[in-house]
């Protein structure tokens, strides 16, 4: 259901939902930094192509934390 939602939010230009898609969906992330989202007007977030299995990873982004990826966070690491 949120992914159909944020579908039709960008179908619809709503400016939370292409904040939200360019804070968290990797196209529109900086390919350096990570966590940095691309300097994009709101028009030519809303003009991409967006499918549903976008919103769907996008979705998946927020819900699941980016450790290691955002400044000053470290992840940890396993030994096996």
């Amino acid at each position: 259901m949120q992914a159909a939602a944020l579908l039709a939010e960008h179908a619809n230009a709503d400016p939370a939902a292409l904040r939200a898609i360019q804070e968290n969906h990797p196209r529109f992330l900086d390919s350096e930094v990570k966590w940095k989202p691309l300097p994009l007007t709101a028009e030519a977030i809303a003009a991409a192509p967006f499918d549903i299995d976008d919103a769907r990873l996008a979705i998946a982004l927020v819900l699941v934390p980016r450790l290691g990826s955002a400044p000053g966070v470290h992840a940890r690491t396993a030994s096996v």
